[in-house]
């Protein structure tokens, strides 16, 4: 998991909105987050792990009133906001938790909601709490162990109990998959079942054997012999039967073919007579049919337009009757129609005086309604009265509570007085703690330079150790000097001497081309003298080089005293300042609160005062809100009465301009009626005037409509007339044509011919039938031509073929016997083969069923009581405890490594005291914070390499307080170092020193007023 932004607000201290950017936080691979004790920074943490988990152990779920808590008092709701990386794809994540504050019970806080995003596809995509959980692959309780380190935490994994320990390895690694017991009884069972089965099934098997198959082998031999016999017989028998069955066939198709020529013979007389049928039919179509067929539609033609010349003059005389009706009809509508606006005027007279009638209701009405608004107006101002005598009295009791109140200003000094001198005399303790520390690390400081000389064996004295070890140095690279030139003269003259041996009389020297040599030089002992000279040299430069070290070492030494020195001044002026401080501040005391129980008592006086002061202001508003809803219902009231009055007047002057534009005489002829009775008679004239008018538009309409029918008849009897005298001429040339036709041909008259015409046989089938009588007689004449000839002179003896069928049924009963009595019997030999495989198979695999049973139980024994599993959590246990000592054994400066007893642990070896072994509990506090840093980071490696993280997060609040100056310069160096393994390490601390050391930290403050704020150290 590796954070990338947090946003909190309304939780614990954090009141309004802060947000840290993870990704510039950890740039530098360390980062830290500083501030005083309760500013808030350990709230971070808790906001990380409760979006990631729900939880906090902080506040319990029941029983604390965790919402209530964890919101900020001044606050109405809280909002946290998580973005991260996480899962072997580095996938995004957001978690939001909100929560709201009951507007009208401070105490009462809603439930907390938590939803957790995943970003897929560009969209954030909620998932559940358990799908986050497995994709961090850590419970609640081990990401405290190894990620993020709340306070008081840090040391659980060192003293954790067998137990506990073995349980968080176990879910921490996925250890359970060692669990092999369940597993084991399931295979045991399996193994069991097996083994009873393959029992059963040898017990089946126990009367197979060899004997029975070779038996078995000896009878299928003498079956197959004698099968092999009669399967001659079979042939022999099988070709007669089959030459008498042939000539039996051949007799039986001559006696079938000839019988059914002779019944086509007798249905010959028939297809001749068909024939001369079909061959009128076909002539009478050819040259009758089409001219007699369009006679016929002629003369329907004819017929038909007869019949429309007389429907249609028919029609045409009764359309000429109903015009004449229709204008009739047409004149009276007209005359009523004309009268129709002396009606309408009527019609409006008859709607004012409704109208009339209907003002005068609103009137009676109105009146009514102003008389109960006038009591209305009278009782609320009553109410309004008595409203306002209530607040007069609550306004006094009020000003008298306040004039009662203390000096809220000089109590709030007061209190600020109280805290600040607490304060102060806080930062007085930590500066002496601070000052013994420095003081503790000064005398450290002059120990190790004390024993940095005492490792070289100098006889120097510390005061003046620079002057002495560099004139000490001077001497010795003097002497590295000399023995260099001397190592340098012996490698020449030994360059000589190997140039010396290859020189022969008469050669060129290859130094100086000589060809004579009279005195070579000579070996001797040059090659001891150079390797003793070669060690001396290397001994001189490593002393040299072991004088260089501890002149660094002195130098960083000297550098740590001054800096120490230089605190130690500062912390010193910084407690003499701030003691001053505190007697000044002594002298601004408030003597009426000089006593913290005067301010309390004062404190709580007030608090009671301002809860009776609430109470009598929520009170007065009331009061307040009643008068104005009394106030508003008065004016409501008042508008009302208003309203009416105005409307009462608008009836009466409506009332009176409608009687004035009425006849006077139909107004006192009709002023006596009721609204119904004139409504009444409004509608029957309107209706009469509907009726008036909707008749002369039906008469005017149907005049119409019967002058344009007429129109059409008129039309369309012409065009028949026509029509029927061409039709008329056409058919009597068709008649005659038909004539000549018939004296043409071999028929007397046209009705011979219409008759041959109307006979219904089917042609196509017909013709179908009579060729397939030609094609069926020439068929069977060529069959008994080929059955004659086949059968020539032969001839057949039906008692010799059935005496010649029952020998070959015989022999084929036999044969039948014989192939079912071999079947059966190579059935049982190859059932008897295989049995005995089986029986063979099953035997072995009975003995390795034996065996597994027996290494079962020998498992059983090993995996009982989770024995396996506790084994393999040891050896992850001594896999962790190894990694942890290669940081441990540097932080201790080789003084104290980490072990594991036999009841898995933790123990340490005290290098120190001879290497002997002590309990973990004996460990000064920085010890333990060492230990259990360097545990926490193994285990959190192991962690690492399990998920096949690319980059890990380790998050730590705990512990350098305890630490002196060396031990967190070594811790601290460690904590640097995981920057090179691709590890993000934030830490929490109050610790100065720290701050100076990491650039990239957070600095949380905290006022009263505004709650906790965070500084980041890129913006300051």
């Amino acid at each position: 998991m590796i954070p990338i932004k947090l946003s909190i607000e309304g939780l614990y201290s954090y009141q309004s909105k802060q947000t840290i950017n993870f990704e510039t936080l950890t740039s530098d691979k360390l980062f830290g987050i500083f501030g005083s004790v309760g500013s808030g920074k350990s709230s971070i943490l808790e906001a990380i792990t409760f979006c990631l988990y729900g939880k906090t152990d902080r506040l319990l779920q029941s029983g604390d009133n965790r919402n209530y808590n964890m919101m900020n008092l001044k606050s109405n709701q809280m909002y946290i906001e998580f973005d991260f990386w996480a899962g072997d794809n580095n996938t995004k994540f957001r978690s939001v938790v909100s929560a709201k504050r009951n507007s009208k019970r401070h105490e009462d806080v809603k439930k907390i909601d938590r939803i957790i995003y995943q970003h897929i596809n560009g969209e954030f995509t909620p998932i559940s709490s358990e799908e986050l959980e497995k994709i961090l692959g850590l419970s609640y309780d081990n990401f405290k162990r190894t990620i993020i380190i709340p306070q008081g935490k840090f040391q659980d994994f060192l003293q954790l109990g067998d137990t506990e320990r073995t349980r968080m390895m176990k879910d921490l690694f996925n250890l359970e998959k060692f669990e092999l017991a369940p597993k084991l009884r399931g295979i045991e069972s399996d193994n069991l079942s097996k083994l009873q089965i393959t029992e059963g099934q040898l017990k089946q098997l126990e009367e197979v054997n060899e004997e029975r198959v070779n038996l078995k082998h000896e009878k299928l031999d003498k079956a197959n012999k004698e099968l092999l016999a009669i399967n001659k017989s079979f042939t022999k028998a099988e070709v007669d039967l089959k030459e008498f069955d042939k000539l039996n066939e051949l007799f039986r198709k001559l006696n079938a073919s000839t019988e059914k020529l002779n019944e086509l013979e007798k249905r010959k007389s028939f297809f001749d007579e068909l024939k001369i049928r079909l061959q009128n039919i076909e002539y009478c179509n050819t040259h009758f049919k089409n001219n007699i067929n369009s006679a016929i539609v002629h003369k329907n033609r004819i017929d038909s337009l007869n019949s429309s010349i007389d429907k249609d003059t028919h029609l045409q005389a009764n359309l000429i009757k109903k015009e004449t009706i229709a204008s009739e009809s047409l004149k009276l509508s007209k005359e009523k129609h004309e009268k129709i606006d002396t009606l309408k005027k009527e019609t409006e007279q008859f709607l004012k005086l409704i109208e009339i009638q209907k003002y005068k209701s609103q009137i009676t009405s109105n009146k009514e309604r102003l008389s109960n608004g006038k009591k209305a107006v009278e009782g609320t101002t009553e109410l309004l009265s008595k409203v306002n005598l209530d607040i007069e009295h609550t306004e006094r009791e009020l000003d008298l509570l306040k004039k009662q109140l203390p000096n809220l200003n000089e109590l709030s000094n007061a209190a600020e007085w109280h805290a600040k001198n607490n304060q102060i005399k806080t930062e007085i303790l930590d500066l002496k703690k601070e000052d013994d520390a420095i003081n503790i690390e000064l005398k450290s400081a002059t120990t190790k330079a004390q024993e940095a000389i005492d490792n070289l064996k100098l006889d120097i004295p510390l005061e003046n150790w620079q002057k002495d070890i560099e004139a000490l140095k001077n001497v010795r690279l003097v002497k590295l000097n000399s023995l260099r030139d001397e190592f340098n003269n012996m490698q020449v003259q030994q360059k000589l001497i190997s140039y010396s041996e290859h020189l022969h009389e008469g050669d060129n020297c290859p130094l100086c081309g000589s060809i004579e040599h009279p005195n070579p030089i000579k070996e001797g002992n040059i090659r001891e003298e150079l390797e003793a000279l070669k060690l001396s040299l290397e001994s001189e430069e490593q002393y040299i080089a072991a004088l260089d070290d501890f002149i660094k070492l002195m130098l960083s030494i000297q550098s740590e005293k001054t800096i120490l020195q230089k605190q130690l001044e500062r912390t010193n002026e910084k407690k003499c300042n701030i003691e001053n401080k505190l007697k000044e501040h002594a002298t601004l005391v408030y003597k009426s609160y000089q006593n913290i129980k005067q301010l309390n008592d004062a404190q709580d006086k007030l608090e009671q005062d301002e809860k009776l002061i609430k109470a009598k202001d929520s009170l007065l508003k009331e009061y307040h809100n009643k008068r104005i809803q009394l106030t508003n219902n008065k004016e409501k009231y008042v508008n009302a009465l208003h309203k009416i009055e105005t409307e009462l007047e608008k009836y009466s002057q409506s009332a009176s301009l409608l009687e004035q534009q009425i006849d006077e005489q139909f107004l006192n002829q009709h002023k006596a009626f009721d609204s119904a009775s004139l409504q009444q008679k409004y509608d029957l004239m309107t209706e009469e005037i509907v009726n008036i008018e909707n008749q002369y538009k039906r008469d005017l309409t149907n005049l119409e409509q019967i002058k344009l029918e007429l129109e059409k008849v008129s039309a369309v009897l012409s065009t028949n007339k026509k029509s029927l005298n061409k039709e008329e001429i056409l058919l009597t040339d068709i008649n005659n044509a038909l004539q000549v036709a018939v004296t043409n041909s071999p028929f007397k008259s046209i009705s011979d011919v219409k008759a041959i015409l109307a006979d219904k046989l089917d042609i196509t089938s017909s013709k179908e039938e009579l060729n397939q009588y030609i094609r069926n007689s020439e068929i069977l004449k060529n069959e008994l031509d080929l059955y004659k000839t086949e059968i020539g002179n032969k001839e057949y003896n039906k008692e010799k073929h059935k005496l010649v069928k029952n020998e070959f049924d015989n022999i084929k009963q036999k044969q039948n016997e014989l192939f079912s009595l071999k079947g059966t019997l190579e059935n049982q030999f190859s059932e008897l083969k295989k049995s005995l495989a089986q029986k063979e198979a099953l035997q072995k695999e009975n003995s390795q069923l034996k065996q597994r049973n027996e290494n079962i139980n020998t498992l059983k024994k090993l995996f009982k009581s989770s024995g396996f599993v506790n084994y393999v959590s040891s050896v992850y246990l001594q896999n962790i405890c190894a990694a942890a000592n290669d940081r441990f054994y540097k932080m201790t400066r080789h003084n104290l490594s980490l072990e594991l007893n036999s009841e898995n642990n933790f123990e340490v070896r005290d290098h120190l005291n001879g290497g002997k072994v002590r309990n973990v509990k004996t460990l000064s506090g920085g010890q333990t914070f060492q230990a259990a840093l360097a545990l926490a980071l193994a285990l959190s490696d192991n962690i690492q390499s399990k998920n096949q993280s690319k980059q890990n997060f380790f998050f730590l609040d705990e512990g350098f307080g305890s630490l002196d100056k060396a031990a967190l310069d070594m811790v601290f160096n460690t904590l640097k170092g995981l920057r090179k393994e691709n590890r993000i390490v934030g830490v929490i601390s109050h610790v100065e020193e720290l701050k100076q050391e990491i650039s990239n930290h957070l600095r949380i403050t905290q006022n009263q007023e505004d709650g906790s704020y965070i500084n980041c150290s890129w913006e300051e």
